[in-house]
C-alpha cells in the first residue's frame, strides 16, 4: 500500500494533442458525410421519409440520453464513496466531460484524465478523484466482461455460421478484455507469480526489438495493477454500492446496445428479437475495439454493416449505419462539447492537502472508455 500521507498539489490541466484529435474528427465526419450520400446511404432514405418511423428514432436517441444519466448518477454514487456530499449535477458535468474525450482522442486515452482533473475543480481532492475513476472503470470492466460472455455463449453458434471472420474477431476482442480482470484477479492471488509473468512477456518483447526498456515497463504495470487492486479492495467494502454499480453499469450497457434495435425498428421491420440486436451490436463493439482511432472510426461502421446486414436488406443497410452512428456517436459529441472546457473557469479551487486514503492491502488504473468504447463507460 501507500506509505505515509501525499501531499496533493492543484493539477495541471492534461495537454492533448488539438490538432491531431482534430483530424482524427475530421476523418471519421468525412467517412459519416460518405456513407449518408453515397448509394443506399441517408440521402436514399429521405426520399421515402414516409416508410420511416420518426417515433422509433426519437426512442433511439432516448435511449442515449438515459445511458448518459445513468453514467451520471454511477459517477455520483462513486464519488460519494469519498465526498458523501457530491451533487448529481456534478457529476453530470464530469460524466460529460469524460464522455466528449472519450469521442475525440484515440481509444478515448484522454477521458479518465480530463475527469479527473474536472473533479479537481469541484473541490475533489486528486487522491479521491483518480481512485473513483479506477473503481468506476473496474465496475465497468467487470461488467463488460460478463455481459459479453453471456451475449456470445448465447448467440455465438448463429453468428459464426453467418459472420465467421468477424466472429473471430469479436472473441478476440472478448479475450483481451476478459484479460485485464484474469490478470487483476492473478495479481490479487499472487504478486509474485504476476510479476514473474509480466517479466516474461517484455523479456521476449525485448528480444523481438518491440520495446527498448523492459525493466521500466514491468514496474509501470505492476504499479498500475497495485492500484486496481487497491481501488478494487475499497469498492468491495461497499457491498450495496457494488452491486448497485454492477446493475447501473448493466442498464447503462442494455440501454445503449438497444439504439440499434430502435433504429430498426424505424424501418417498420420486426423481425428480429430484442436480444438479437443488442447480442449483434456488442459483437460490433467487440470488433470495432481494436481500431486506434476516436470512437473506432472505419471499423465500427463496417463492422455494423457487415453484422447487421443479417437484419436490414442491402438498400437500407448504409442509412440504418448512419443513423445509428449519429445517435451513439456524434449526437453526444455535440451535447457534451460545451463541458470541454468545463476545468477553464478560475473562481473553483481544487481541494488541497488532502490525504490519499490508505488501505490494507497492496494494489490503481485507467482507462479510455467509458460506454463502450464506448460506449468507453
Amino acid at each position: 500500500g501507500r506509505k505515509g500521507r501525499e501531499h496533493l498539489k492543484k493539477p495541471e490541466k492534461p495537454k492533448f494533442n488539438t490538432v491531431l484529435n482534430v483530424v482524427f474528427l475530421a476523418f471519421s465526419v468525412g467517412m459519416l458525410l460518405y456513407f449518408a450520400f453515397s448509394d443506399g446511404g441517408l440521402a436514399d432514405l429521405m426520399k421515402y421519409i414516409d416508410d420511416f418511423s420518426t417515433g422509433w428514432l426519437l426512442m433511439a436517441f432516448g435511449c442515449m440520453i438515459l445511458q448518459l444519466l445513468v453514467d451520471a448518477w454511477l459517477t455520483c454514487l462513486i464519488v460519494r464513496i469519498s465526498c458523501p456530499d457530491y451533487s448529481f449535477g456534478s457529476g453530470f458535468k464530469t460524466m460529460m466531460v469524460g464522455q466528449f474525450y472519450n469521442s475525440v482522442t484515440p481509444m478515448g486515452v484522454a477521458a479518465k484524465p480530463m475527469q479527473i482533473y474536472s473533479l479537481s475543480r469541484q473541490r475533489v481532492s486528486v487522491g479521491d478523484a483518480s481512485a473513483a475513476m479506477v473503481q468506476k472503470y473496474l465496475i465497468y470492466q467487470f461488467t463488460l466482461v460478463f455481459y459479453s460472455l453471456g451475449l456470445l455463449l448465447a448467440r455465438y453458434s448463429f453468428f459464426s455460421r453467418q459472420i465467421p471472420d468477424l466472429m473471430l474477431l469479436s472473441a478476440v476482442g472478448f479475450l483481451v478484455q476478459a484479460s485485464i480482470i484474469v490478470l487483476l484477479m492473478l495479481f490479487s492471488k499472487s504478486q509474485k507469480m504476476t510479476r514473474t509473468i509480466i517479466e516474461m512477456v517484455f523479456s521476449l518483447l525485448k528480444k523481438l526489438h518491440l520495446v527498448k526498456d523492459p525493466e521500466k515497463s514491468v514496474r509501470e504495470i505492476s504499479e498500475q495493477l497495485e492500484s486496481f487492486h487497491e481501488n478494487f479492495q475499497t469498492i468491495l467494502r461497499h457491498k450495496r454500492l457494488l452491486v448497485g454499480s454492477f446493475l447501473l453499469t448493466f442498464l447503462q450497457m442494455t440501454l445503449y446496445y438497444a439504439v440499434s434495435y430502435c433504429i430498426y425498428r424505424a424501418f417498420f421491420l420486426s423481425e428480429a428479437t430484442l436480444f438479437d440486436m443488442i447480442a449483434a451490436q456488442a459483437v460490433v463493439n467487440l470488433a470495432s475495439s481494436f481500431m486506434p482511432l476516436p470512437g473506432g472510426t472505419g471499423a465500427a461502421e463496417g463492422s455494423f454493416v457487415v453484422v447487421f446486414q443479417m437484419f436490414f436488406s442491402k438498400d437500407i443497410i448504409r442509412s440504418a449505419m448512419v443513423l445509428w452512428r449519429a445517435a451513439t456517436y456524434y449526437f453526444p459529441i455535440f451535447i457534451s462539447a460545451p463541458f470541454a472546457w468545463i476545468g477553464r473557469k478560475k473562481g473553483v479551487e481544487p481541494q488541497k492537502n488532502r490525504a490519499v486514503p490508505q488501505l490494507p492491502a497492496a494494489e490503481q488504473a485507467d482507462s479510455g472508455a467509458d460506454i463502450p468504447k464506448d460506449f468507453n463507460g
